[in-house]
């Protein structure tokens, strides 16, 4: 109102012409003075510098150039000054032209005008870095002064996401500011990887910081002292948590230690096929080497058993039939001297459990809960059958992420809660990818324990390095960090927002549902590891792009004919996306039809 009120006088105008409207709209009811200098301190405690611009200021600097700051904006340049001085930005003798002062814009062109005229410059002295495409760009270009963009500046697609379909809030807008900030933070280190740092910091890191903020609320509210994350998907949770706890009360939070190589065999008491059946989980190895690698044996262990049963040597890494395979579990399950050293390894393996446990103080008289990511709760069993064979008291509880439709009861694994809990589980049909392109952790899974001078620490698999897979968990784990520290002191987790949790959660879901091609070709190449041994030649591939033939075997996989799904399609939504135009559309109709078939069913 103010501007067209005044657009026959100034190209622009300034904060005091913005509340003379006001007074004429509300008269008496408004102290201007007082009410200006709230609008600026508000403003004040919201800015934010955007550190790329900052540290190119100062390299500029640093290399003999002066700066001159613009700005079409009507707040008065002696408080932009000193909010720019504030965040080391500006120095006291750099100049400062606003448009709303001036009454003159960089959208009509006259403000660079007015800057070459006062500054005695010639326009091809002046460079002008901004990002607005008309102002700082088109305009400045026309009258012959060169630029450099700051496109990054603008909302990615995936911030755009958080906005759409989402009624106006400010817990939003701060949302998307912090998401935005936390991604400017790092664009130095990811100029190749822009959609990469877009994914962490718009995607996975709020949805890893809604779901540990829900974790530390369920945990007050349950009387729960203590929580133990569980590595390694625990880990980047543990760290966010470190953060949360900052701002509000919280239980202890201690990082533990785990993982099914290491909990699975001491969970072992009777070498039997129930208790075992973990041994040959679908889509893992069956061969004769690795089934006894998940029990901390080598076929040398067996040598003698194993040849008086006809399992020769060469037929040691060879995948197993079915048929191969129940011949081999009965050989395990019946041969009474196999029983005994497999049971004997389960309880050295619980023996030297128990002391890290009881270093951990899982058998103190806290109240405690695990902090996984989820699934069936397998693990949890586990923990369960171990501590109940100590004698201990104490009854496992885990806050999960998501559990899969099939996971164990209460009366099986001990109480549990979910953050998220649905007929149909959006996240743990896709669990490899969670697990893997938003939990990875820092160090490998964990094996065993040992007793060491410092006490009974953990030992790792050993796994070649992976420099591009090492330098992204690094970099996510940086950034889930910084974005809960900095949410954190925007008051963005002090009190639970079921609409914020919404659009982070359909952010998420929309990436994996109706990824674009650049988000498929952004984490495709992270590979995939389903058995417990972890072994990199077992890796499966994420999403390839699927050929007309695939196409036709898929289809018939879906309808339930006895084929298997092609390989390399483990994220069908993915391998769509990477596919032809024709093939896209038609997996895509597919999966949407088969959602809705899903939503109607009994």
């Amino acid at each position: 109102m103010a501007r067209r009120q005044l657009r026959h006088l100034h190209e622009d105008i300034q904060l005091a012409d913005i509340y003379r409207q006001f007074q004429y709209l509300l008269p008496c009811l408004i102290d201007t003075e007082k009410a200006m200098h709230m609008e600026m301190q508000l403003e004040k405690e919201s800015l934010r510098p955007v550190l790329p611009i900052k540290h190119k200021i100062h390299t500029l600097r640093e290399q003999g150039y002066r700066i001159i700051f613009i700005s079409d904006m009507y707040l008065p340049s002696i408080f932009i000054k000193q909010c720019l001085i504030d965040f080391e930005i500006a120095n006291d003798e750099d100049n400062i032209y606003v448009s709303g002062e001036l009454g003159i814009t960089k959208h009509h062109g006259t403000l660079f005008t007015h800057v070459l005229t006062t500054e005695g410059l010639n326009k091809t002295e002046l460079v002008h870095c901004g990002d607005n495409p008309h102002s700082d760009v088109n305009v400045p270009r026309k009258m012959g002064i060169a630029t450099q963009p700051f496109q990054e500046i603008h909302l990615s697609h995936h911030e755009r996401r958080i906005l759409a379909k989402t009624k106006n809030s400010l817990d939003i807008s701060k949302l998307v500011a912090h998401t935005r900030l936390t991604r400017l933070s790092d664009i130095e280190n990811s100029q190749l990887e822009q959609n990469r740092l877009s994914l962490i910091t718009a995607v996975i890191t709020p949805l890893l910081t809604s779901f540990t903020a829900w974790v530390l609320r369920t945990a007050q509210a349950e009387g729960i002292q203590r929580l133990y994350f569980v590595s390694r998907d625990g880990q980047v949770l543990y760290n966010i948590a470190q953060q949360l706890k900052l701002s509000t009360q919280a239980p202890e939070c201690r990082y533990l230690h785990g993982s099914r190589q290491a909990w699975f065999l001491p969970s072992v008491i009777k070498c039997t096929r129930n208790n075992l059946h973990w041994l040959t989980i679908p889509g893992s190895s069956t061969a004769i080497r690795d089934i006894l690698s998940r029990l901390d044996l080598t076929p040398a262990d067996l040598s003698g058993s194993l040849t008086e049963a006809g399992f020769l040597e060469s037929s040691y890494k060879k995948q197993l039939n079915d048929d191969e395979l129940e011949k081999f579990k009965e050989f395990l399950f019946n041969t009474p001297a196999v029983k005994q050293i497999i049971e004997q390894k389960a309880e050295a393996a619980r023996t030297v459990l128990a002391s890290y446990f009881e270093q951990e103080k899982l058998n103190d008289d806290t109240s405690w809960a695990i902090v996984d990511i989820g699934w069936r709760l397998n693990c949890q069993q586990a923990l369960k059958t171990i501590l109940h064979s100590f004698g201990w008291s104490c009854q496992p509880k885990g806050l999960y992420f998501e559990l899969a439709y099939d996971h164990l009861s209460e009366s099986e694994a001990g109480w549990h809660k979910a953050y998220l809990s649905r007929k149909y589980p959006l996240f743990s049909p896709r669990r490899l990818l969670i697990e893997h392109v938003f939990t990875p952790a820092t160090h490998a899974t964990v094996v065993g324990y040992r007793g060491t001078e410092k006490g009974i620490e953990p030992f790792y698999k050993a796994t070649p390095t992976n420099d591009k897979l090492v330098a992204y968990t690094e970099q996510l784990h940086r950034l889930c960090i910084e974005f809960a520290k900095d949410s954190v002191q925007a008051g963005l987790w002090t009190n639970y927002n079921p609409v914020l949790d919404s659009a982070i959660l359909r952010n998420a879901v929309n990436f994996l549902d109706r990824p674009s091609k650049e988000d498929a070709e952004t984490i495709n190449w992270i590979p995939l590891v389903l058995d417990q041994l972890h072994e990199h030649q077992d890796n499966l591939a994420m999403a390839n792009p699927i050929s007309i033939q695939n196409l036709l075997k898929l289809i018939g996989y879906e309808l339930g004919l006895p084929i298997s799904p092609p390989s390399g399609c483990y994220w069908l939504e993915g391998s769509a996306a990477l596919s032809s135009p024709g093939v896209k559309i038609i997996i895509f109709s597919l999966l949407f039809a088969k959602r809705k078939l899903q939503r109607f069913s009994p």
